[in-house]
């Protein structure tokens, strides 16, 4: 192919002109499919030397595209479409190039390679398929400037261009072999050593002699050289990520490799670093060099946490590095703290957290606590406390952005890799862990605060109560202890030094005041004046701004006349909810009850929010009575100014021409807050079951406007009032019943299909509270359902693709398990229409080859056929029998379902399996004998998992309920569950697919030889579905995983016991035939008869 001609094209795609632009993208389009392509490619890269310099941007643009394509189609299978662009004889002919274009292409070309490069030796298997590729690694690695070459660096440390082409050799050996040593990654010592350690044995001492040539010359120290410094110690780190390799574990090794990491955190920060003022703190975080100090203490953090601890797996080695390595380590760490205290030492916040993080692990261990205890009040007073009082960015964040300054501090996954964080976090480890440490801390900041009090308010000093009042913050759930030493001074103490801070003229201090109050809503408050103060800063950003008095002071009167800002706001609305229950504060409450909830409306708006609903909910409850005619006429006035909204939007949406594209979009968002907050006034009367109807008569308008008329920017929010005022009502009303039909409609007109993740919810929120009515009710229900059920799974409609087949099979399921009691099922439910037009869909996705249907869609298959065979058995094995599917559908779920998970899988299988057993006369002339010989086995062992699995459902459900009732901030959540985290920015964590658990499967001998050699049968079937989802899995999701994800959604068998349905059962199967119940027994192993017996009798 003509180079020309591909810079030609590629320099098209650049023009600024549409058309050129679009043709030569078209034109690029059909060249990609042409042989050659992707060495053409190559060759132009390979060659940009010899480039005009205007060409260097298209070859650029080249590049990148030459990397997508890479990662794109380097794994694409033969039959696969698109698999000719990457030429099976190309392979080795990149392979072959792909190091020496990098090594000559400039930094920005090599940039890009890196990702194609780290796809080609991931998708290496065993060096099988790139032989030369530690040989050719090994010479680049050897690339080392020699000694004249250096001396010409440091003569001339700004010559950029010059140090790329020096250090290009080298530096891409090091990003090879990295992404090698990454292979490694998740292996242990058996699987790797007779690969692995040769390796380490012969590179890592090189490694270490390049590292340390860099570090011990601080005029080398540039992005480049602190980037192959990284790349060092990621090497390092992969190896031992998940097993310390046996080379690597002696005293030797430790300390070079330690040493060499330590000298890293000592490093001088470069010029180029101390002289930039214009970047940020997180702009330099960015920088290669910060990385390097990040991770040079993060790998013997985790070299100390996953490793030295396990003293049964690496007894030797703990003994050196806890006795021999760790008291050098840790003074080194300590006079590293020291310089960033006195400012002699610029510290990157990614290396400062991990710092931080490594003296939290440090304290728990008894050993590394004796070395740093006596620092302990050096690093309160100088690290810890400086760290946690405000910046002026975290300020000026408060003042101009409040949404971003709550989001940052309230959102726990948000920016965690924070030292403020990092050191309450050290802190809260301390004082709970330490005997000592939190008389400290509190002889501290009371020292401070009273000091502080003494003083004018000032923006320094009030930063430092902020520092101050996070501490006590931090150390409140000790204090408040019902044994705490401390207890009866608390309220004095808040009385006089915290609270007063309620009037400071300064609004993120109010905020936390009101933060740290929200801490001791559990003390028993005697102090009438303390609580009066309270109470009034809880209620004052509430009310309206008053008429400022003569009387009052200068910072009172400013607080007064000041709005309240969001945090403000929002820490005003959690102290309501902690303290409502208090009888005087609900007195005064209920005063100004009607502008609180104004304010927390308004609130709601600015923030997303939930914990603002749930305490206009609590106030709701308090106040039902003095709030009925503010909800409603809320209500009333939310859904005038929503209908004048949606009536302009839609005469805009039928106009010709669209001029005010802008105006429109503010008229849709604006739309989308009205809906939202009549949801929120909706779920405050929940509890009000005659103030709910009278809400839903007035918002039935909006519903039915936006379903009629199609406003499909609005649907998701009606959709979602629709679903919210049904769940709350746990019924669907008369008016919600029409606005099915206008959901129908939607399907009818074809709407539906482009968002149907957004309608699938709410029509299972129909079936499951108004699955009577499906049954039993006006035909045009079940007729309707039934029409969308089809136009999902067999419609031609072009936005219908795999993941809606399956929300198709989810209100499939819905819909048959709402109609499963056939005696009062009417003739319009009919069973086998749902089954067939599941079967079609299922025969049509398995005909397309070029999308492998994945494990999970058969768990959904599969539930969508127990359902019909539990509604209508006889219908459903016809359908069954229809599609030649009866028997490999026994084979498929039969040999899934002992890895179910979930609670509502085991149910439906369990419902199933007893079906199947009631009914197994009718399928014997259908299915060989030994299929249904292991049906009693495979019940026993279903029902031995739902105990587990209840109480794992349980155990989630509350920690889901945990995370919506309890707001917490970063840093009640540091103090209550303070993780130590990897933080990788360039790395995807992996995780290793489960083992089914060895107890779930049948090991032991089974008397019966059907049974057995069936048994045998399905476990190489589980393995082919494991093996045919692992071939076909380019994102590497893991199904088994996804098996492990309850619904929380309400289901029409939420309220069934399926422990006890299985106990009448086998009751009823007992005492009308006795003799068939004990060879049901006798059929399973010993093991599986106890376990079923044992799981019935000890679960009533």
């Amino acid at each position: 192919m003509d180079a020309n001609v591909l810079l030609e094209v590629f320099a098209g795609t650049l023009n600024p002109d549409p058309q050129i632009s679009k043709a030569s993208e078209a034109r690029l389009t059909d060249l990609k499919q042409t042989p050659g392509f992707v060495g053409a490619c190559l060759d132009v890269i390979g060659n940009l030397a010899n480039c005009l310099p205007q060409q260097r941007g298209v070859v650029t643009a080249m590049a990148i595209y030459f990397k997508n394509i890479i990662i794109r189609y380097w794994s694409s299978k033969e039959d696969e479409p698109n698999n000719s662009i990457i030429d099976h004889d190309e392979k080795p002919i990149i392979r072959e190039r792909i190091l020496r274009i990098m090594v000559d292409a400039d930094f920005i070309i090599k940039r890009q390679l890196i990702p194609l490069l780290r796809k080609i030796i991931g998708e290496t298997s065993g060096l099988r398929d790139w032989p030369q590729l530690l040989n050719e690694t090994g010479y680049l690695l050897q690339q080392v400037p020699n000694e004249e070459t250096l001396a010409g660096l440091l003569a001339d440390p700004n010559n950029t261009n010059n140090h790329h082409r020096i250090w290009s050799p080298l530096y891409v050996g090091l990003v090879s072999f990295s992404e090698f040593c990454r292979l490694y990654r998740w292996k242990n010592n058996t699987e790797r050593a007779n690969e692995l350690d040769p390796i380490i044995i012969q590179v890592f001492p090189h490694l270490l002699n390049v590292g340390n040539l860099i570090v011990e010359n601080p005029v080398l120290i540039t992005e480049l050289t602190s980037e192959m410094v990284k790349l060092i110690l990621k090497c390092y780190k992969f190896v031992t990520y998940f097993d310390l390799p046996v080379v690597l574990q002696s005293r030797d090794a430790l300390f070079t490799w330690g040493e060499f990491h330590g000298k890293i955190i000592n490093i001088q920060t470069p010029p180029y670093i101390l002289n930039d003022g214009s970047s940020s703190e997180q702009n330099k975080n960015l920088l290669e060099f910060s990385k390097c100090l990040k991770w040079s203490v993060l790998n013997m953090h985790k070299l100390f946490e996953k490793h030295a601890s396990k003293v049964k797996k690496h007894g030797e080695f703990l003994k050196i590095f806890m006795k021999e390595f760790i008291p050098h380590l840790i003074p080194n760490y300590l006079s590293v703290i020291e310089a960033w205290c006195q400012g002699t030492k610029w510290l990157p916040n990614l290396a400062l957290f991990s710092l931080l993080q490594t003296f939290s692990v440090c304290v728990l261990n008894k050993l590394t606590w004796l070395m740093l205890q006596p620092h302990y009040e050096t690093l309160l007073h100088h690290l810890i406390f400086p760290l946690v009082c405000p910046t002026d960015e975290v300020l000026e964040t408060f003042e101009v952005d409040p949404q971003e300054y709550i989001r940052l501090n309230y959102d726990i996954f948000e920016d965690f890799a924070a030292p403020d964080e990092a050191a309450l976090g050290l802190l809260a480890t301390c004082i709970r862990k330490r005997k000592g440490c939190l008389t400290t801390a509190i002889q501290f900041v009371y020292e401070i605060l009273t000091e502080l009090q003494k003083q004018p308010e000032t923006l320094e000093s009030v930063k430092k109560k902020e520092g101050c009042l996070r501490i006590v913050g931090t150390i409140a759930p000790e204090v408040t202890l019902p044994n705490s030493a401390y207890l009866d001074q608390m309220e004095p103490f808040l009385a006089n030094l915290i609270y007063p801070n309620l009037n400071s003229s300064y609004q993120f201090l109010r905020a936390r005041t009101l933060q740290v109050a929200n801490r001791f809503d559990e003390l028993d408050y005697k102090d009438e004046k303390c609580l009066s103060l309270l109470f009034s800063g809880i209620l004052a950003p509430f009310k309206e701004k008053p008429t400022v008095t003569a009387n009052k002071g200068q910072a009172e009167a400013q607080a007064e006349e000041e709005a309240p800002s969001l945090p403000v706001l929002l820490e005003a609305a959690l102290c309501v909810k902690a303290y409502i229950h208090q009888d005087q504060f609900r007195e005064l409450l209920g005063g100004m009850i009607l502008a609180v909830m104004s304010k927390l409306l308004e609130l709601s708006n600015e923030i997303d929010n939930d914990e603002v609903s749930i305490v206009m909910q609590e106030c709701v409850k308090q106040y039902s009575t003095q709030l009925q005619p503010f909800g409603i006429d809320l209500m009333t006035k939310s859904v005038e100014n929503f209908m004048r909204l949606v009536r302009e939007i839609y005469a805009a949406s039928l106009a010709s021409y669209d001029d005010d594209y802008d105006d429109q979009n503010i008229k849709i968002v604006s739309a989308m807050e009205v809906l939202n907050m009549i949801i929120t006034v909706l779920k405050s009367f929940e509890h009000l079951s005659e103030v709910l109807a009278k809400l839903e008569e007035v918002f039935m308008p909006a519903i039915e406007f936006v379903l009629v008329y199609d406003i499909d920017d609005l649907v998701a929010e009606v959709l979602d009032l629709i679903e919210n005022n049904i769940f709350i009502a746990k019924a669907v009303s008369p008016n919600m019943w029409t606005a099915f039909q206008w959901i129908v409609k939607n399907f009818r007109d074809g709407v539906a299909f482009l968002y149907l993740d957004e309608w699938t919810p709410t029509i299972e929120a129909y079936i499951a509270f108004g699955q009577d009515q499906f049954a039993l009710g006006s035909p045009e229900l079940s007729q309707g359902l039934q029409f969308i059920i089809t136009s999902i799974l067999t419609g031609d409609d072009l936005d219908v693709g795999y993941v809606d087949i399956i929300y198709g099979y989810e209100i499939a399921l819905y819909y048959l398990l709402a109609v499963r009691e056939s005696s009062r099922r009417r003739a319009e439910v009919d069973v086998a229409s749902v089954l067939r037009v599941t079967m079609a869909s299922y025969k049509q996705l398995a005909e397309d080859k070029y999308h492998p249907l994945k494990l999970w869609f058969f768990v959904h298959l599969h539930n969508v056929i127990l359902a019909g065979l539990v509604a209508d058995f006889e219908s459903t094995v016809g359908v069954l029998e229809e599609a030649n599917y009866l028997q490999l559908f026994f084979d498929q779920w039969l040999s899934q379902c002992l890895k179910l998970k979930r609670v509502f899988d085991l149910k439906l299988s369990i419902m199933g399996m007893i079906t199947l057993l009631t009914r197994a006369e009718i399928l014997l002339p259908m299915l060989p004998k030994n299929y249904l010989l292991c049906l009693p086995l495979m019940f026993a062992q279903l029902v031995g998992k739902v105990p587990h699995a209840l109480s794992e459902f349980e155990r989630k459900q509350k920690m889901l309920n945990d995370v919506s009732n309890t707001y917490q901030t970063d840093d009640e959540l540091l103090f209550n569950n303070y993780k130590y985290t990897d933080f990788d920015e360039e790395e995807d964590v992996d995780f290793e697919d489960e083992d089914t658990d060895p107890k779930s499967q049948n090991n032991s001998t089974i008397n019966n030889d059907g049974a057995t050699e069936y048994i045998d049968f399905l476990k190489i079937e589980q393995e082919k579905l494991k093996q045919y989802e692992t071939d076909n899995n380019d994102n590497e999701e893991d199904d088994d995983d996804d098996l492990d994800q309850e619904t929380f959604s309400v289901t029409p068998i939420d309220n069934l016991d399926i422990l006890q349905i299985t106990r009448a059962y086998l009751e009823t199967f007992q005492t009308g035939n006795a003799e068939g119940y004990n060879q049901f027994l006798q059929s399973m192993t010993e093991e599986e008869s106890q376990l079923l017996i044992v799981t019935l009798t000890t679960n009533q």
